[in-house]
């Protein structure tokens, strides 16, 4: 009985996935008078390579072959919009957020990742969420971390100058920029240091997770690409 669910599971999933491509190779939408470039796989489009880790030269092209909106080819022949204009992603983002939810794949990923959070969520329980993080965002609360940026900021300095003592070399700015970022996220939103932004410091549990979930991550886009 648990293999006939299996499979009948697993049909409705081809079928599925085989109609969605079918509707987005025959149905035409506005975003097919959109520019953009061409596919370049009619299961992936070209929507992995705009997360590619050396996707820096792809976005260059599209932004000088075809403006700031462009059309963009994803898995199984779905048309996304690739927004750089950055008016556009004021209202997209801040204005009119409600009116611009995010897509499927994001909410399920997102939520597999990280529960039913502020990420993954949409309508009545996103704006919720989004109300209780408010005061975290507000003025008044943002000119008091302005200490905590500065002693934090300063760590970084002290350790980057006492790196360069014995003269030029090359340094891994992300990885540093990272730490900082994540403590300064940290002791201002939640009042919890984890780094001291030694060069000797071991490096927090916390802090190794989630740099192992961003490679994960960028592994799965780079492999799927």
């Amino acid at each position: 009985m648990l293999l006939f669910i299996a499979q009948c599971i697993f049909a409705y999933a081809i079928a599925s996935a085989c109609w969605r491509f079918l509707r987005f190779l025959v149905v035409k939408t506005d975003l097919d008078n959109v520019p953009g470039p061409p596919s370049h796989s009619l299961l992936k489009g070209n929507f992995f390579k705009v997360f590619a880790t050396d996707a820096w030269d792809f976005h260059t092209e599209i932004r000088q072959k075809f403006g700031r909106t462009v059309r963009i080819n994803a898995v199984l022949g779905e048309r996304q919009l690739y927004v750089s204009d950055p008016k556009a992603i004021q209202h997209i983002i801040v204005k009119d957020q409600d009116i611009f939810e995010e897509t499927d794949q994001f909410i399920v990923t997102t939520s597999v990742l990280f529960g039913k959070g502020i990420l993954s969520t949409l309508g009545d329980h996103h704006r919720k969420q989004r109300k209780m993080l408010n005061p975290v965002f507000s003025i008044a609360h943002m000119r008091q971390m302005i200490p905590i940026f500065y002693e934090v900021t300063h760590k970084l300095r002290n350790t980057l100058k006492s790196k360069l003592k014995s003269g030029p070399q090359e340094i891994d700015v992300m990885h540093w920029i990272t730490r900082t970022a994540l403590e300064l996220i940290l002791q201002s939103g939640l009042g919890h240091s984890i780094d001291s932004l030694a060069d000797d410091a071991d490096l927090h549990p916390y802090t190794v997770a989630a740099r192992q979930l961003t490679y994960a991550v960028i592994f799965l886009v780079h492999e799927a690409s």
